[in-house]
């Protein structure tokens, strides 16, 4: 970062937790958990947000 002097972040540490949050929304069976149950959550205010059973 020598060439960017007026940059202050830790910018190694802002890449890891980039990283981090990027491989955890790969993570399908763990983003499937987050839609059933954000369906379960919206179902009586939202009905057509319901749970597609792997539709």
């Amino acid at each position: 970062m020598r060439r960017f002097p007026q940059i202050t972040t830790d910018v190694v540490a802002l890449l890891d937790e980039w990283a981090a949050r990027f491989f955890e929304e790969l993570d399908y069976v763990r983003e499937g958990g987050n839609a059933t149950r954000f369906a379960a959550q919206m179902a009586k205010d939202l009905p057509q947000a319901r749970d597609l059973g792997g539709a």
